[in-house]
């Protein structure tokens, strides 16, 4: 959208570049669309649209997350689970 690399400028366009009209799940599948000059609709790990949601001028911040939960036996780390949800405002 930019054609730059900056941070600042990745910031400014995340929403934007997000919220097209195909959906993909990957680095590899979205640029298909980019390449291609197509808008992306990126699908997040957590299932569903990424949902970025304005919280500053200028950005977004994910609306939905997951976190793996863990703890430590015998000298590693065990996954105990994961939990995804939504931001609550």
């Amino acid at each position: 959208m930019s054609g730059s690399t900056a941070s600042a400028s990745i910031r400014d366009n995340m929403i934007a570049v997000t919220t097209g009209d195909n959906a993909c799940t990957t680095f590899a599948e979205c640029m298909e669309f980019v390449d291609a000059g197509d808008s992306i609709a990126y699908q997040s790990a957590v299932g569903g649209p990424l949902n970025l949601i304005e919280v500053r001028e200028g950005g977004g911040e994910p609306s939905r997350g997951i976190i793996e939960t863990s703890t430590w036996k015998g000298g590693e780390f065990v996954s105990t689970g994961t939990v995804a949800g939504d931001l609550v405002g």
